[in-house]
């Protein structure tokens, strides 16, 4: 199956954006989990390429501009409206049974009840549709919002500087399959 991901990476023009954006990919398609491969929105014009698949898609765009916030929004949209779906269904499953002994002698309803469990526990894979500049799956209102202020919650009260303080925000959506 595929679906597209966002990363929220930090840089100061796109093409430093694109590169960064390739470095948290290649973490999220090391030949393991989560993902298999992953493709970006660029010239190609191959079948079974990004563009393709999906509606146009900018390689990689300011998170500033209306395509970067709609970006956002649409990942951590997709984000929730899967974790709601895991919560009601896993809730169904668990509701079922009235001990943990009558719960594994369901063994289908184990079984997906531990499957929509570890989807609502998830920090990558087809669960998460957002990532931070560290390959960081973004499961959370929190990280969402440290990741698009650069984490400056780190460097608020230290007399360190922000490394991300002069860069912008970027989004680099990527097809990816799993």
């Amino acid at each position: 199956m595929h679906m597209m991901i966002r990363a929220l990476v930090y840089a100061d023009k796109k093409e430093d954006a694109v590169q960064q954006a390739h470095s948290v990919f290649e973490m999220l398609t090391d030949g393991q989990y989560p993902f298999d491969y992953y493709q970006l929105f660029d010239d190609s014009d191959d079948w079974g390429s990004a563009k393709n698949r999906w509606d146009e898609s900018p390689i990689a765009v300011k998170h500033s501009t209306k395509k970067g916030k709609e970006l956002v929004s649409e990942g951590w949209k997709a984000t929730l409206d899967n974790m709601r779906e895991c919560f009601d269904k896993s809730k169904e499953y668990l509701n079922k049974g009235k001990d943990v002994n009558a719960f594994l002698k369901n063994r289908s309803g184990a079984d997906m009840s531990r499957y929509y469990l570890r989807q609502l526990g998830a920090y990558n894979g087809s669960a998460i549709w957002l990532y931070d500049n560290d390959g960081s799956g973004i499961s959370d209102k929190g990280h969402l919002k440290d990741a698009l202020n650069k984490w400056e919650c780190l460097y608020k009260d230290k007399e360190t500087k922000n490394p991300y303080d002069d860069l912008d925000v970027w989004v680099v959506p990527a097809d990816v399959h799993f």
